[in-house]
């Protein structure tokens, strides 16, 4: 099985989950479940901790009331942790309120781009099999330099806001294996279907591409190669989208970790994803397997 590094910034999400909606000005509406958990990009490392992939994580954690929340969590599940020594760092937090088929989220973070040096970097690099962060991780850092210098994989998945840069698609060409949801494939291909926006980001990629669809699944392609659809696996009502993106990503690493087809680890994002719409408040809520 190989070693997953993961990069990005983690969060303290505190959930408020099953409010019937939000709330308008000077107006209180009460919940019906809370939580304070990692979250933000902690949620696909977190989550590759816990069904027993080997997991690194170099991010940044505050020593305030929420980053010891973050910290203890992370530890707990057995995943290795590289902490960027940042002075008077304060840990990210978001409010997630969680209503009928949504959520919405008021969030305090850093702005500026992770103050990692190459060196600590590389060194993290060259202990893993395949790295994973974001697009705006890369762009800020020599991630794709350094996997390709020492020959790991890359994975890249998209925030919101990655898909806005023109750059992003400079990066589609050193990426083995990238994950979007429909809105960013859209917004990085040029394209106006999902199934072009696939074709587009599977050729350019060194491996294969991968669009979720929400309730209707997930579709991904090999380079060059011919679309896979599969649909969303359901264990139950759905609950709560917190984090449903970032559980996929963890069951399709799983797979891809230890050799699995495309087809193997689009299932297996499926069903991590159905397992996590199925709990309340986030990746950190529910038994897993």
């Amino acid at each position: 099985m190989k070693k997953i590094l993961c990069i990005s910034e983690v969060c303290c999400d505190m959930i408020f989950g099953g409010m019937p909606k939000l709330p308008g000005p000077g107006e209180e509406v009460f919940c019906q479940n809370f939580s304070m958990q990692p979250g933000g990009g902690s949620n696909t490392p977190h989550l590759l901790a816990r069904i027993g992939i080997p997991t690194a994580y170099l991010t940044a954690i505050g020593w305030d009331v929420r980053g010891d929340v973050v910290r203890r969590e992370l530890e707990k599940s057995g995943l290795k942790l590289i902490l960027l020594p940042i002075p008077d760092y304060d840990t990210p937090v978001s409010a997630v309120l969680g209503i009928p088929g949504d959520r919405s989220f008021a969030t305090y973070a850093f702005t500026g781009t992770l103050p990692c040096s190459e060196a600590l970097l590389e060194e993290a690099v060259k202990e893993a099999d395949i790295v994973h962060s974001f697009i705006s991780y890369a762009l800020d850092l020599p991630i794709a330099e350094l996997c390709e210098k020492h020959g790991k994989e890359l994975s890249l998945d998209a925030a919101f806001d990655d898909s806005c840069r023109p750059e992003a698609r400079d990066l589609l060409g050193r990426c083995d294996y990238l994950k979007v949801n429909e809105e960013e494939g859209l917004r990085i291909s040029g394209n106006s279907t999902a199934e072009e926006a696939l074709r587009y980001l599977s050729s350019r990629v060194r491996k294969a591409a991968v669009i979720t669809l929400g309730e209707k699944g997930a579709a991904g392609a090999e380079k060059d190669g011919e679309m896979i659809y599969q649909p969303a696996v359901s264990y139950g009502p759905f609950k709560d989208a917190c984090g449903a993106g970032d559980a996929f990503m963890a069951g399709f690493l799983a797979a891809v970790s230890s050799g699995a087809p495309l087809s193997e680890a689009l299932r297996r994002g499926a069903e991590l994803a159905g397992r996590c719409v199925s709990w309340v408040g986030g990746v950190s809520a529910g038994e897993l397997f």
